[in-house]
């Protein structure tokens, strides 16, 4: 965890502290107001009568209450960000991280099919980070470990996709969405690269 710590880089360390700030006041809000900002700041279908624009942007950077969902999305974000800001840059890593984000949202909505609940977590955004990282370093044997956990959450992620609970499986869509628009961008930045060559 130390070494984790130690890798921490300037854009990560900045989403890093909004989504735990985010955190804070969700928790804030529900000890003093027993409300549930999610359900202000999370991102419904585009069917739903309770979608709004601002919440595709802000869901991305809220959680569950409980603990273990930020933490887990934090710990993930920390071990495979810092790697993408080193080759891209603080700037990209920042609009990677919507537009992850943003891919996340697009596939969870497609599926949602008038689900009334919103959508909340950094995992969309995550998985981007994970496929960018995972399309990079995929024939370097010494990141073989770093590849196998990805390759479990992304088996992890196909079995949410054939679960018969609808939570788990729009959970899946949006996961699968973040890691197509690390792909996505991965393919952009080599083809531009080329072009510029």
């Amino acid at each position: 965890m130390k070494n984790i710590l130690k890798k921490i880089t300037p854009a990560v360390k900045d989403l890093l502290l909004v989504n735990v700030g985010v955190y804070i006041l969700l928790i804030l809000f529900a000890i003093l107001f027993r409300t549930n900002i999610n359900y202000f700041i999370g991102a419904y279908s585009h069917s739903s009568d309770n979608f709004n624009i601002v919440g595709i942007f802000t869901y991305m950077f809220s959680h569950m209450i409980i603990v273990s969902h930020i933490f887990f999305n934090m710990l993930i974000f920390l071990i495979f960000a810092p790697n993408f800001e080193k080759h891209f840059g603080y700037r990209m890593t920042i609009i990677s991280y919507v537009f992850f984000g943003l891919m996340s949202y697009l596939i969870f909505t497609i599926n949602a099919n008038g689900i009334d609940s919103p959508s909340v977590g950094a995992s969309g955004s995550i998985m981007g980070f994970c496929s960018a990282y995972l399309i990079q370093n995929i024939l370097k044997l010494r990141k073989i470990g770093y590849n196998l956990l990805i390759l479990f959450f992304l088996l992890s992620t196909i079995l949410q996709l054939l679960d018969t609970d609808i939570t788990n499986k729009l959970s899946g869509c949006g996961h699968i969405g973040g890691f197509i628009g690390g792909i996505i961008f991965y393919t952009y930045i080599k083809i531009k690269n080329l072009i510029v060559k």
